[in-house]
């Protein structure tokens, strides 16, 4: 059975995580990223991490990739004519940022006009198209974009003039938004289309520097390229469809925790995937995490589906400051912290002057931590340790407070679900963050700081096609409804088909109420081909339950089904995770030492090496566990047990075990 890498490409460092076949263990590896140099990266990575889990590197058959393409090129944008500002014009927020901002000299508008019908109420001026699109080439553009109005009912003009620019520069890519995203909403099609055609370049580079990598490494595997929904798709549909990937890390850290959630018996639970700069909040139910109908891309929202994740701007280089006597903020800019070299007190030098991060042992400038707290202090007029577990408090209480809203939000309690706390700072947090919530369970992964790139060697390979319907349920005919079913069925059968695997096709309904802005993604029943009417009866249900659970009232406005998706699911047989037989160890054999550590005041302290705890192992706070990627943080009062999946399991003392070491 083939072993699956799973490579997740950061800011600052790269993630590998070897699901080994052989033994169902998860291998992780986290090195520095090489500026400009991603062939070089992948293949010691790839040597490494093979080395660390005993096996060849040829055994390695299929690599999932993480990445977010970052804009380049030209983009020269087509759109019908009175629709030059949409992106500018956004919604209503009166400027644009990123993506949006595209200048107004690359877009043109061209006259014709589709009904919301799909007729053609004004012909294609094929001329101006022409001399639209040559001005656009002849200003050096290097791809187009085309979004035409109503093209997700009709999309023939933009085909059209997709020919048009064929026979005028084949050299050209063009990006049409009836394949994009065929949604009725003009701003956010433009914005999804305008994405696809920026990132496409930068996607594909990616993409060349990871086969190179490979190669060198001296390995052929699948190449996959992980999706914002938690799935993989081939790295073709990547090229292809680049902004389908930009949220993908966090998709992949949500997949990743529901499945070891769901694996200590905790089906419902938050997710804390913490870095150094930012948060990535998400909610797990039924063991899966949950899906939106939009992606994020910075202040607004592509209509395209994703994982639900919430951001927030805390990380541990979010900076400390004192802005009038006697008051403290943390954040929301962050800023390199003092002990790896900044000058600014930092949430991280609270942690190494509360020395719940041994700076000594992690290689941090000590000195530098204290001199910036003490300085914070002198404004506060308190000594630096108690400033420093203020900053730290501060920042937990803004991370649990944004948990809570998102579970309040969606009509959830925030008590009843586990929290998953990763990435490189959330086990550091976790348990007191937890209490704050009303949790009474923390799951700290194993490969706490690559749990994105363990999500990407636990994803499926799918591929997901897209119907526009825009019918209220009340008017949507089960025959047309059946037909739209059957005809995406059809499309995910024969993408099966050209990959040459088994599979099956699931459906997806976007929804809203008429008129309003929330939108949500349910599955649609089984039988729904058999039994349209009950199906549609049966979305309808769930769209008022959402929006009840969420917003506490049903609108008095007929619920639409905006489009209807066919996921397409490869049953490739990936390794799984696999239990831990228990050794004859004890957590004591796991004890390195004894340290002081400030938790409203000095405590003893115990230090545990997490590679050498053992499952149905013990241990009680206050306790620090140390490991290459992350350090747990066990306060008073409260106890972890290693799972047979050696993930750590923290209560409080109330909800806790005896017999700890």
């Amino acid at each position: 059975m083939p072993s699956r890498l799973g490579i997740d490409i950061g800011g600052t460092s790269t993630d590998f995580l070897l699901l080994d076949s052989a033994t169902g263990r998860a291998h992780a590896l986290k090195t520095p990223n090489a500026p400009d140099d991603l062939p070089g990266t992948v293949q010691r990575g790839v040597r490494d991490i093979a080395q660390a889990a005993g096996i060849q590197p040829g055994e390695i058959d299929t690599v999932i990739h993480g990445t977010q393409p970052q804009p380049g090129g030209r983009v020269g944008l087509l759109v019908s004519t009175g629709f030059e500002h949409v992106l500018a014009m956004g919604r209503g927020k009166g400027s644009a940022d990123g993506l949006a901002n595209l200048p107004a000299s690359q877009i043109r508008g061209i006259a014709g006009r589709v009904s919301a019908q799909g007729d053609v109420a004004v012909p294609l001026d094929d001329e101006q198209a022409h001399h639209a699109i040559a001005g656009l080439i002849g200003q050096g553009i290097d791809v187009l974009a085309v979004c035409l109005m109503n093209a997700h009912a009709n999309p023939d003009h933009e085909v059209a003039v997709a020919a048009l620019a064929q026979d005028i520069d084949d050299r050209i890519p063009v990006v049409l938004s009836n394949e994009v995203a065929p949604e009725a909403d003009e701003f956010e099609r433009t914005l999804a289309t305008v994405a696809t055609a920026a990132l496409g370049g930068d996607m594909r580079r990616r993409i060349a520097g990871l086969q190179a990598g490979l190669q060198a490494a001296e390995i052929s595997p699948r190449i996959e390229i992980a999706q914002s929904t938690g799935a993989h798709a081939s790295r073709r549909h990547a090229a292809d469809a680049p902004a389908q990937a930009v949220a993908a890390g966090p998709a992949g850290a949500a997949n990743a925790a529901a499945h070891l959630a769901g694996l200590a018996g905790h089906p419902d639970a938050l997710v804390l995937d913490l870095g150094g700069s930012t948060a990535a909040l998400s909610l797990v139910r039924g063991g899966m995490a949950r899906l939106c109908a939009q992606t994020p891309l910075g202040s607004e929202d592509m209509p395209l589906p994703a994982v639900d994740v919430r951001h927030s701007g805390a990380g541990g280089g979010s900076v400390a400051y004192c802005p009038g006597e006697g008051v403290l903020r943390v954040g929301p800019k962050g800023a390199r912290p003092a002990c790896l070299g900044g000058q600014t007190a930092t949430v991280m030098d609270a942690n190494v002057v509360l020395a719940r991060l041994p700076g000594e042992t992690l290689g941090l400038d000590v000195e530098a931590a204290q001199q910036a707290m003490g300085k914070l202090a002198q404004s506060l007029g308190v000594d630096r340790h108690r400033a420093a577990e203020g900053v730290v408090e501060i920042f937990e209480e803004q991370l649990a407070g944004a948990l809570r809203r998102m579970a309040v939000e969606k009509g959830e309690d925030p008590a009843r679900f586990a929290l998953v706390a990763g990435g490189g700072a959330g086990p550091l947090y976790g348990a007191s963050i937890a209490g704050m919530c009303g949790a009474e369970t923390v799951i700290i992964p194993r490969a706490a700081g690559a749990m994105s790139a363990l999500g990407f060697a636990l994803s499926e390979r799918t591929t997901q096609f897209v119907r526009w319907i825009g019918r209220g349920v009340g008017t949507l005919s089960a025959d047309h409804f059946v037909d739209a079913l059957q005809a995406l069925q059809d499309q995910g059968n024969a993408w099966l088909a050209a990959e040459g695997v088994a599979g099956s096709v699931s459906f997806r309904a976007d929804m809203r109420y008429r008129g309003g802005r929330f939108q949500m993604s349910s599955g649609v029943p089984g039988d729904a081909i058999d039994d349209p009417a009950a199906s549609i009866a049966a979305l309808a249900g769930k769209l008022s339950e959402a929006h009840k659970r969420r917003f506490g009232m049903i609108p008095d406005a007929p619920a639409e089904i905006t489009a209807l998706r066919a996921i397409a699911t490869a049953h490739a047989s990936a390794p799984a995770l696999a239990p831990v037989t228990p050794g004859a160890g004890n957590a004591r054999n796991a004890l390195t030492g004894q340290t002081q550590v400030y938790f409203g005041g000095f405590r003893t302290t115990s230090v545990y090496d997490r590679a050498q705890l053992g499952p149905g192992q013990t241990i009680a706070g206050p306790a620090l566990v140390m490991q290459d990627d992350a350090t747990t943080v066990l306060p008073p009062g409260t106890s972890a047990d290693v799972d047979a999946y050696l993930n750590l399991i923290v209560r409080s003392d109330a909800s806790g075990q005896s017999g700890r070491a």
